[in-house]
């Protein structure tokens, strides 16, 4: 395969066996000084392990991809400019902490709505550990925070937990790495949302809104192969259209999906390719429901006659078989939170309760169940 190359240039550094990759400042997008705040905070930690044990001194990297426009414009063969945002090395035990040392890293990375998707790679010897997790970036009168993407907040979120489960790969000589585009599935259809009714006096209905944002599950395998890939964290994709679902009502749950495509990728250090994974990266559209069992519920309000609840704010529940990539066998979670780009609306023909799965309706619900 002859690999492409971006109109603009960018340079690859190569550190322990080749992992690290760094763009040039100016690769992707617009460097925004207001995200100095964020250097030195902690933003992701945890262990690599391989099942004989944790690894020791291994160095640990925490990239920023570029943006999904920019992800879904390359062609096969050509290198994903991601940057370097601080890197670790692993203790004795195999726990690491990575603060960020490049702030500019992110803001190139940054999508118009703020969010950045987020890599973890660790390579040691011949084992190779990745995972993935999304932030916003939410600017504030106090500076920079970085935020979860499901459910808009302004309030800074804890550290990423990421234990790296490192799969054994071939030996690399010190060289360049890097993750390149392989292909481009179809469509896929994904849940978005749900909504859950055993009282025929209860009418649903669902939005998913331009600019929502879904966090959406990454695949990481050693060989390729389908039915080897397995779950490595989540990438955030933000919708570019908005879908509204037709109401339901009379005794019916519903789960409600749309479409999105998704890629793989490789990683390769100049012999080939020792890793592969898949992300989303482009919103499609398309709207469809699939009946589904209610859920049991016991956080519960009364709804007079005639009253309508709508949740928009807080995230909302995490389907672990949310989409699936038929090619590759591989089934990944997916989670869309309530917020100005998507909501769920309750209204009542006749007195009743609304129930929340996780807590009461006005928390964090998770799923909202109404009846009688």
């Amino acid at each position: 395969m002859v690999y492409g190359r971006l109109g603009a240039s960018f340079a690859i550094t190569g550190l322990v066996s080749g992992l690290l990759c760094a763009t040039s400042a100016n690769a992707v997008g617009i460097e925004h000084s207001g995200l100095t705040s964020l250097n030195g905070n902690m933003v992701v930690s945890g262990h690599m392990t391989t099942p004989k044990g944790p690894v020791a001194g291994a160095q640990v990297v925490l990239y920023a991809w570029p943006a999904n426009k920019v992800l879904s414009e390359l062609r096969p063969g050509q290198r994903v400019p991601a940057r370097v945002v601080g890197s670790s090395i692993t203790t004795a035990s195999g726990s690491y902490a990575i603060r960020i040392t490049s702030p500019s890293a992110l803001s190139s990375a940054m999508a118009p709505d703020g969010i950045v998707n987020l890599e973890v790679d660790a390579m040691s010897g011949n084992t190779f550990g990745s995972y993935n997790f999304p932030r916003r970036v939410v600017e504030t009168s106090h500076g920079a925070v970085l935020t979860e993407i499901t459910g808009r907040t302004a309030q800074a979120t804890a550290a990423e937990t990421a234990d790296i489960r490192a799969l054994p790969v071939r030996a690399q000589a010190p060289g360049a790495c890097g993750w390149v585009k392989l292909r481009t599935f179809k469509p896929s259809w994904t849940i978005v949302g749900g909504t859950y009714s055993i009282t025929k006096y209860s009418t649903e209905s669902f939005r998913y809104s331009v600019h929502q944002s879904s966090s959406l599950g990454a695949g990481l395998s050693a060989s390729g192969k389908p039915g080897s890939f397995s779950q490595n964290g989540t990438t955030g994709v933000s919708a570019s259209s908005s879908e509204s679902y037709r109401p339901r009502g009379g005794n019916v749950s519903v789960l409600y999906e749309t479409q999105f495509i998704n890629a793989e990728w490789a990683l390769s250090c100049g012999h080939g390719f020792i890793s592969y994974q898949t992300k989303p990266v482009e919103f499609a559209g398309g709207a469809r429901s699939v009946s589904t069992r209610a859920p049991k519920a016991k956080y519960c309000v009364y709804q007079e006659a005639g009253s309508t609840f709508t949740k928009d704010s807080t995230s909302a529940y995490s389907f672990s078989a949310g989409f699936s990539i038929p090619v590759l066998n591989l089934t990944l979670s997916a989670q869309t939170g309530y917020d100005s780009g998507a909501s769920v609306s309750y209204h009542f023909t006749r007195a009743g309760h609304l129930c929340g799965t996780n807590a009461y309706p006005g928390q964090t619900p998770k799923r909202l169940l109404a009846r009688g």
